[in-house]
């Protein structure tokens, strides 16, 4: 990527994100997964967050999935914000796609070194529920 392709990631997560501040979603429920190279397991998850902290794991049912873990845990719109920006400045290869409707960070794909074997990445986000105080 150039350093103007790696700008304008960066300038279009921002502006995003800024979006997502003034919608004033703090407690929500999103459906995740992510992948790469490693061992990860890509199942979804459900990670419900409140004041941007997770605080629950669920299966795809709402039921309970057992303790916050990786690689869920760390899912959460506002880190995921974060991911792009610190993504943008390190990788060679980054695509993001937002949710059409609140603008949140919905899917990213990239790769650390091209032609590094095994350094691939991807996330997404789903079926995003803002939840009541």
């Amino acid at each position: 990527m150039s350093n103007a392709e790696r700008d304008a990631i960066v300038a279009e997560a921002r502006a995003h994100r800024a979006a997502w501040v003034a919608r004033g979603i703090h407690h929500y429920r999103v459906r995740v997964s992510v992948g790469c190279f490693c061992p990860w397991p890509s199942n979804p998850l459900v990670l419900e967050v409140r004041d941007g902290k997770a605080v629950a794991l669920l299966d795809t049912l709402g039921r309970n999935a057992g303790p916050l873990r990786e690689p869920w845990s760390g899912q959460t719109i506002e880190a995921a914000f974060d991911n792009v920006e610190q993504s943008a400045r390190r990788v060679d290869m980054l695509t993001v796609r937002y949710d059409a409707c609140v603008g949140y960070v919905a899917e990213t794909r990239g790769t650390g070194k091209v032609g590094l074997p095994d350094n691939w990445f991807w996330s997404k986000a789903t079926n995003l529920v803002a939840l009541s105080h």
